[in-house]
């Protein structure tokens, strides 16, 4: 690899290499996301290539994102014979060298010539394997520790993200179908929240007039008829209040051309998820309602058309005399109720008009067929008209008493019947309304003190199997709808999770490689730091013109004391120096220089506190022992100090360091004289320096 294990290219913390990682990703998605990972994840290792490939099927990687010698590509090969096919197993795995001569099979590998080699597995919650995250370069890679947990740190994220988009397409497709089902089956279908349109289906236009986008943002009430809005929103409140799905509600809508349209709709609640729409808009309690509408204009019209042909009727039966009633026969019963037999004629619906008895009166075409199926069902041949049978001898027995019952509540009630019915997975809607001997719709509330009475049912029925069946579908694509959001919320959820696990586990890897530097920094056996931090520390302190000085310490007699005691009584006198010169008010900083000798760096002291820091070094020391293993007679601790200041005297590092050296030789030679040194530590003459080499 040709980045540093313990920091990226051009000096940069592990730290800072993580910040700017999870930064370039934290605010994108999907490819954006993969694309950034694998740029920022290449120029913090300083590696050549660094891939992130999504397992298609148990053979096959593709490329989510990748990135070779700076430029961004994208492949899809099989991984048979090739280190990603073993991560694809389940496993971490690394090549420290030779990796595309180890898988000559694998082509990326030769045309990058490949040498080093470090792949993690993709895994989610379950443990699966759902992708690989790798990165390859042509330096050999012997310490791969740091890259390693980079790379299964930011695998856990890509699963997450993986998933995340697998739901996001997975509920995209499932909207588009739930679109196209609720488009197909119903006439008007509108999602509405907080009163106002989010989206409106085609049937609009080809019902209303108004395009697809005209209703959009308008609010709903304000094209319902004035005297239906009441009815229409207390529908709607009761609905939501208990969940689930409205009533049918029929009500008056305002064309485009300012007429009116009779509608009967339903509605549903939906609570969270994205829009039917596609949008993702929801209202502010975050919930919506979807409407499910048909046009019932012309059955409300030739409802209208019946009471008026039935007024007809009253008054063509009340002119003539009980006996002539009595007479009517089929052809005259059939003359007299020739215009309401054409009113009868509403596409789709079947209309059958009969007295309380069941007598057919009148019927359109469609009845006419829908009962001569029943007739024939039953082995009867009825008459081609049916004007004057008894609509419950066309039907089966178990049903024949149902259906009296259910006209018979009419007549009593005086109030509209709906009904579905189902038989042999045929559903049938039926509607039956009262038609009161006046004309009149007040009711019979009481017939008597005066009311008129019914005298009357018209029946419309239409088949309505393909209506369930879409309804059904709609239901289940729904509940799959519904569940879709939820995954996805709680995709969402781990998903966010992910990137706060990311973002601890990163301050946990930055706490450990700063334990792990700085424990590289220091002297294992004194805790001091070493030669190359404490020569680093005063570099950076001469570099930056800070005022500063040097003490060196040099341990007289070690080697006699190693001799004479054993090595184990001379780490100890190592260790009791330290603690004698490390231990200043001064914010001595201390580091082993090498062997017997130490650089201390006093930030911030001249030359008068250099003196002073070693005068009170020289007195800690002066009553310092360490025990004999053997006698246990206590041992002095000898050593000789010299001290320089920056910049008095010297202008650099090295300088001041040799100028201390040199101090701390006098001092070392005037012991051994028996006389202290009679001229300041850092003015000894070139002269005593000679004696550093003898």
């Amino acid at each position: 690899m040709t980045g540093s294990a313990e920091a990226s290219p051009g000096g940069k913390s592990l730290a800072d290499a993580l910040d700017e990682i999870i930064v370039a990703t934290g605010a994108s998605a999907g490819g954006a996301f993969f694309r950034a990972l694998v740029r920022s994840l290449g120029e913090a290792l300083g590696v050549r290539c660094v891939i992130a490939a999504e397992l298609a099927c148990d053979d096959r990687l593709r490329t989510l994102a990748a990135v070779a010698g700076g430029e961004f590509t994208s492949f899809d090969y099989r991984i048979a014979g090739t280190p990603c096919g073993q991560v694809a197993a389940g496993a971490v795995v690394h090549y420290a060298d030779h990796a595309a001569a180890l898988f000559p099979a694998d082509r990326p590998l030769a045309e990058l010539d490949a040498r080093s080699y470090l792949g993690a597995p993709m895994l989610d919650p379950d443990g699966d394997v759902l992708g690989v995250l790798a990165i390859i370069d042509d330096a050999p890679l012997p310490d791969a520790t740091l890259a390693r947990a980079l790379l299964t740190l930011f695998a856990s994220r890509c699963a997450a993200e993986i998933e995340r988009m697998r739901a996001d397409a997975a509920l995209r497709q499932s909207e588009s179908r739930y679109r196209l089902l609720v488009e197909d089956s119903f006439e008007l279908v509108a999602e509405v929240a907080d009163g106002r349109y989010l989206y409106t289906s085609p049937g609009y236009a080809e019902v209303l007039g108004y395009d697809d986008d005209e209703l959009l943002g308008s609010v709903v009430q304000s094209l319902i008829h004035a005297d239906d809005r009441r009815a229409v929103s207390a529908a709607i409140q009761e609905m939501a209040a208990g969940g689930g799905r409205s009533p049918r509600m029929i009500y008056r809508y305002q064309h485009k051309d300012g007429g009116w349209r009779w509608l009967e709709s339903t509605v549903r609640v939906v609570r969270g998820g994205r829009a039917v729409g596609g949008g993702g808009v929801r209202g502010r309690s975050g919930r919506r309602l979807i409407i499910f509408s048909r046009d019932i204009t012309k059955q409300r019209d030739a409802e209208d058309a019946l009471r008026a042909s039935e007024e007809q009727l009253r008054t063509v039966i009340a002119s003539s005399t009980d006996s002539a009633r009595r007479k009517l026969d089929e052809g005259s019963l059939r003359e007299s109720h020739a215009m309401a037999t054409a009113l009868l004629n509403v596409p789709t619906y079947a209309a059958v008009l009969v007295d309380r008895g069941g007598t057919i009166l009148a019927l359109n075409e469609t009845a006419v067929g829908r009962l001569h199926q029943h007739a024939r069902a039953l082995g009867k041949q009825p008459g081609e008209s049916l004007v004057g049978a008894c609509v419950f001898d066309l039907f089966p027995d178990d049903v024949r008493d149902a259906r009296r019952a259910r006209n018979e509540k009419v007549f009593e009630t005086a109030q509209r019947g709906r009904y579905e019915d189902e038989r042999d997975g045929v559903w049938t809607e039926y509607s039956i309304d009262p038609v009161f001997d006046d004309a009149s719709t007040d009711g019979a509330e009481n017939h008597e003190g005066g009311e008129r009475q019914i005298s009357r049912l018209a029946i419309f029925s239409r088949d309505i199997t393909d209506r369930k069946r879409d309804e059904a579908h709609l239901r289940q694509y729904t509940q799959e709808l519904e569940e879709l959001n939820r995954e996805l919320a709680q995709t969402m959820d781990e998903l966010g999770r992910s990137r706060e696990e990311l973002r601890e586990k990163s301050v946990q890897l930055e706490q450990l490689l700063a334990a792990a530097r700085e424990h590289g920094r220091r002297d294992a056996l004194t805790g001091v730091l070493n030669h190359g931090a404490v020569t680093e520390l005063l570099g950076d302190l001469v570099a930056a013109g800070t005022l500063c000085a040097v003490a060196m310490v040099d341990v007289d007699g070690m080697k006699v004391a190693n001799d004479t005691y054993g090595h184990r009584l001379g780490d100890a006198v190592l260790v009791a120096i330290v603690a004698a010169i490390a231990d200043d008010p001064a914010g001595a900083i201390v580091g082993r220089y090498g062997g017997d000798e130490f650089l201390v760096v006093l930030p911030g002291a001249d030359g008068d506190a250099a003196m002073a820091y070693a005068d009170r070094a020289r007195a800690v020391l002066s009553v310092a022992r360490v025990a004999a293993r053997e006698s246990g007679a206590g041992i002095p601790v000898v050593a000789s100090i010299g001290v320089a200041s920056f910049p008095s005297d010297a202008a650099t590092a090295a300088d001041l360091i040799e100028r201390a050296d040199e101090a701390m030789y006098a001092e070392k030679k005037a012991r051994r004289e028996g006389a202290a040194p009679t001229l300041p530590a850092a003015r000894a003459s070139n002269a005593d320096a000679g004696e550093r080499a003898a």
